[in-house]
């Protein structure tokens, strides 16, 4: 398995990939995804910004997220505290994790969460954290989350979704440790 950078070719079976998520979210009862997002519209916008990383599998894609440089909206202010700095450009926020249906069981969440560590750690010299957050119902990607390394450290408001007073649960995973936190 790989994690690579999508291109717009990948649409398609990211789309496909992000619905599944959606659906299976449905059946679970959780209310996550159920309005309007993710759309096309910003799956597009995400992969022309070359925010989307995807895992393949010998040539098919079984898993993408989001990863998105610099500082969320919705990170600015957390009820609990981030491991780094809350206006820290230093850090990336991962959203929008979807894995393919057809392959659950396979431990994908965490192949693709730990891809991008450390896919991040490789290329992105300058970040010290990844970021990320989950509906509190969303059971099965907070056991991905802490099993990928993510600390849990509060819970954040989602802004700019459409959303009237949604919190997540925020995670964080060090990346390299900044001297603020170990005081060097």
């Amino acid at each position: 398995m790989q994690i690579r950078r999508a291109e717009m070719k990948d649409l398609q079976a990211i789309e496909t990939i992000v619905m599944d998520g959606r659906d299976r979210l449905a059946e679970q009862g959780v209310d996550q995804w159920q309005g309007g997002y993710p759309n096309t519209e910003i799956i597009v916008d995400d992969i022309e910004k070359r925010y989307v990383m995807v895992l393949e599998d010998d040539g098919e894609i079984v898993g993408s997220a989001a990863v998105i440089p610099g500082q969320d909206a919705s990170y600015q202010t957390i009820d609990g505290q981030w491991l780094t700095e809350t206006d820290t450009m230093n850090s990336v926020a991962v959203h929008r994790v979807a894995v393919s249906s057809s392959h659950h069981g396979k431990g994908l969440g965490y192949k693709l969460l730990d891809g991008i560590y450390e896919e991040v750690a490789k290329t992105m010299p300058d970040i010290n954290s990844l970021r990320i957050d989950t509906h509190p119902d969303n059971k099965g990607m907070q056991h991905v989350i802490l099993k990928s390394g993510y600390e849990q450290t509060g819970m954040v408001k989602l802004l700019n979704m459409g959303l009237d007073n949604e919190w997540d649960y925020a995670y964080e995973r060090l990346v390299k440790v900044p001297s603020h936190v170990t005081g060097r």
